[in-house]
């Protein structure tokens, strides 16, 4: 999930869910128009008659896994027998054969370090090793994405479809973007970067992993080929763990966010409203599942974050911007001398520790906004991750009790103005 800034989101990326990368993802109001009727509307196949900017070819996609540096172990299992790899002058030795890429087909599917891939591994000398790269259809891409981004023993079907029209919806959009400007070889990154994929899902023997699995394919079967839609083109649709009740713009968020990328304006998350509702009333986040956080700042914590900063010493004074749901987009912060330095939300975040501050949708700072901090800062808020697009937490709530909603008007919720289309 996250576009410039990937960081844990939904129980893998987390995204969820980011640190910066180059897109965004969506959200607007559960309680008025097309959120409060439910549904996306439903458009054609692309085809003759359809424009659209860039060339989509969604049938395969092409993923980095990562890069191999020589020394290190790398262990390949394709076709059923491990495989020597080694780094040699002209380039890279595999089962004795040298050459600076080798493709490595295997129809049952390929490992690597322990994690089966369907697909077709590629790999390619660098300097100090190896880039690693697999294509792979991309529908199996899908189904590994969301047993990488949920919880699959506790997910509701519409959940699950939800989280694959997402996932299928950014792959296609980045996808076609990136090919355009780089050509046919251009990939997704398998961290947070873009979307976490660690492979194919492989359950064990117990009944409910059986079940799990069984419903993660069904779900993608069930959704296979349907992404979103908007402006006639495919949808970069972003996603993180928690809004904390009200998700925020792609572009205040990501001000980098290229055209096209899910969202624009904020969104009502009815779930997640309605479980801070509870929390206010009972005085503290809940213990099973919170939504709320906190963090006290001490002396030495603010005199890291200021240096992290740039500022001259500890962090003094803050001033934020917040969007209309009360996330901060932008912070004024001062040392002790010198004027305010305006950094971004996610800057700050980065600087306390994503962990720590979990969102930028902050309720309480103690001291006050633009007082000075003398002695130690508390920060209260609510949600984790930067709460653009999909909030996966929220997704859950909708697709079970009471709430029930389908995965079309849970989309139709967090991603208005958009429709549905088969690819």
């Amino acid at each position: 999930m996250d576009p410039q800034a990937p960081e844990p989101q939904g129980p893998a990326i987390p995204n969820s869910l980011s640190r910066r990368a180059a897109l965004g993802r969506t959200l607007l109001a559960a309680a008025g128009g097309l959120a409060a009727c439910g549904s996306l509307p439903r458009q054609g196949r692309t085809g003759t008659g359809t424009r659209s900017d860039t060339p989509l070819d969604p049938g395969t996609v092409r993923v980095r896994l990562g890069r191999w540096e020589a020394g290190r172990p790398l262990e390949v299992v394709a076709n059923g027998r491990p495989l020597e790899i080694t780094r040699a002058a002209g380039g890279l030795r595999v089962d004795g054969r040298t050459a600076t890429e080798h493709t490595i087909p295997s129809p049952a599917g390929v490992r690597v370090n322990g994690r089966l891939h369907r697909g077709v591994l590629h790999l390619t000398a660098s300097p100090v090793g190896a880039s690693i790269h697999l294509e792979l259809d991309l529908e199996d891409y899908v189904e590994g994405v969301v047993a990488a981004e949920l919880s699959l023993w506790s997910a509701e079907p519409a959940e699950l479809e939800a989280q694959a029209i997402a996932a299928r919806s950014y792959a296609t959009a980045i996808l076609a973007r990136r090919r355009a400007a780089r050509g046919a070889r251009a990939s997704l990154e398998s961290g947070t970067q873009d979307q976490v994929y660690r492979g194919t899902f492989e359950p064990g023997a117990s009944a409910g992993e059986q079940l799990a699995a069984a419903r993660l394919r069904a779900a993608v079967r069930a959704t296979r080929g349907r992404v979103l839609w908007q402006q006639d083109r495919p949808l970069a649709a972003l996603f993180s763990a928690s809004c904390g009740g009200h998700t925020s713009d792609l572009s205040a968020v990501f001000s980098g966010a290229a055209d096209g990328a899910a969202g624009r304006g904020g969104a009502v998350c009815p779930a997640c409203a309605a479980r801070a509702a509870r929390e206010e009333a009972q005085g503290a986040p809940d213990t099973e599942r919170p939504l709320g956080w906190k963090v006290t700042l001490s002396p030495a914590d603010l005199r890291a974050t200021g240096l992290a900063l740039g500022l001259d010493g500890p962090l003094r004074r803050l001033v934020p911007d917040a969007d209309a749901g009360g996330r901060w987009i932008t912070v004024a912060v001062e040392g002790e001398a010198g004027g305010p330095r305006r950094v971004t939300a996610d800057e700050l975040r980065a600087a306390v520790g994503r962990s720590r501050m979990k969102s930028a949708r902050v309720l309480q700072a103690w001291p006050h906004a633009g007082e000075r901090i003398t002695g130690g800062l508390l920060l209260r808020g609510l949600g984790h991750g930067h709460g653009v697009g999909l909030c996966q937490e929220g997704a859950h709530d909708l697709a079970g009790a009471p709430w029930g909603w389908t995965s079309e008007r849970i989309l139709g919720t967090y991603f208005p103005g958009a429709g549905l289309r088969r690819i």
